[in-house]
């Protein structure tokens, strides 16, 4: 079989642009997920976890029980957009309280958070790539935060804080080098890779093989001039988030293109850091009034992420907020005393929580005892009880991957959180 040359692909190009187009993007109703990570260890008893009974808890003294939307939370006056949040938007947000880490260490923490593994694992918003049914140009986007692969790394694109994928798509990755290869050479070891990729994909095809090819090549083209827009966007904003004054960190410009990627219907999920208060981070060992001001400036943003879903389609039409599902988390706690510095240090025992599509919300699922500790809880009814079960960074995952229509069988031994589903 003679292997086509780019100037076949070309020509096919050409008769696939003559002939009846599919849409950019097939209409789907998968869910997407949205991955708001809170690095370095959020404290949920200064907004999620009213423990103001707790004896062995110190919590801030201008604080005060809260509730709105069917979610109890941490009030106070100078954290306004928290209270907001639930008001608005407590039906469509659920909290999970006590899962346990089992270490506190940053990067484990993070990998059983979001793989449910010690040892190397594909992690959630990899295994929901892995899941789509979709053909997507960027299957799991990693702009900020963490990513653990190991079976499907090729369908992780990570954008990276240095302009990674703005670099690649113009080309200057090449020339950016300090000896460039001689431009023939170039040439042919590009034909070469394209002549064995068509040949393959030609041969898999069968019959109408061809046409196939052209079709996704015509639609790649599509799907490459818009991505090409989104790095821009990408490069200009990253450059704006720069800037010392409003001193929010770039989280809002990395969910708007995460945003305008699932517009694009050529993500299903993304993961973003966020990065707190000037970019300082939540790992709070001192100053811990920085957790206040992390928690107002990220509440605001998950304000604006919700109007964002309301206002935002898919390829097809559809409201966003009808296919997303976010997922805010931190890889652990903080421990329930303050330390001499007037910080806390690490604690094993996280919250998260899930907003939007296919989410049971107005709920709070599970508790903490007066230490701080998570209580067993009932994964079908939510409620805390002493012969239920003792949530883990699985659990999460489990939920998550249900949310997506990926069976979590064969990726964690824990199983879903059922009463957060719908």
């Amino acid at each position: 079989m003679l292997r086509p040359s780019r100037r076949q692909f070309a020509a096919w190009s050409l008769a696939a642009a003559a002939a009846p187009r599919r849409a950019a993007a097939q209409s789907t109703s998968e869910r997407l997920f949205l991955f708001v990570f809170c690095d370095g260890g959020w404290d949920p008893t200064v907004a999620l976890a009213p423990l103001f009974d707790a004896s062995g808890v110190d919590m801030e003294p201008d604080a005060a029980p809260g509730e709105a939307g069917g979610i109890a939370f941490v009030d106070h006056e100078q954290r306004p957009a928290v209270r907001s949040f639930f008001e608005q938007h407590g039906h469509r947000t659920c909290v999970i309280h006590g899962l346990e880490m089992r270490s506190i260490a940053h990067r484990r923490c993070s990998q059983l958070l979001m793989s449910g593994q010690a040892a190397a694992a594909d992690d959630w918003g990899t295994l929901l790539a892995a899941g789509s049914s979709q053909e997507l140009l960027l299957p799991h986007l990693v702009l900020s935060g963490p990513s653990f692969t190991r079976d499907h790394t090729h369908l992780v694109v990570r954008a990276g804080s240095d302009e990674q994928l703005a670099r690649l798509l113009d080309g200057t990755v090449l020339t950016a080098q300090s000896i460039s290869p001689p431009g023939d050479v170039v040439e042919a070891a590009i034909d070469r890779y394209l002549d064995d990729r068509l040949s393959v994909w030609t041969a898999s095809a069968g019959r109408g093989g061809e046409a196939r090819v052209a079709s996704l090549h015509a639609r790649a083209h599509d799907q490459l001039v818009q991505l090409r827009e989104l790095s821009g966007e990408l490069e200009l904003r990253r450059g704006l988030a720069a800037m010392p004054e409003p001193c929010e960190g770039p989280i809002w410009s990395q969910i708007d293109a995460a945003l305008t990627a699932f517009s694009m219907g050529i993500c299903r999920s993304a993961m973003v850091a966020d990065t707190g208060w000037c970019a300082q981070g939540w790992d709070t060992h001192s100053e811990a009034e920085r957790q206040g001001w992390n928690f107002e400036l990220l509440f605001q943003t998950l304000s604006d992420l919700v109007a964002a879903l309301d206002e935002r389609t898919d390829p097809a039409g559809a409201p966003l907020a009808e296919r997303v599902t976010v997922v805010v988390c931190s890889e652990m706690g903080r421990f329930p005393r303050l330390n001499d510095g007037g910080g806390k240090h690490h604690w094993t025992y996280t919250s998260a929580m899930l907003v939007g599509a296919g989410v049971r919300g107005g709920q709070v699922i599970g508790g903490y005892d007066d230490g701080l500790r998570g209580r067993p809880v009932s994964p079908q009814s939510g409620e805390v009880t002493d012969g239920g079960t003792a949530l883990v960074g699985g659990h999460l995952g489990a939920t998550i991957l249900a949310l997506g229509d990926v069976d979590p069988a064969g990726h964690t031994t824990a199983s879903p959180i059922s009463a957060a589903l719908l």
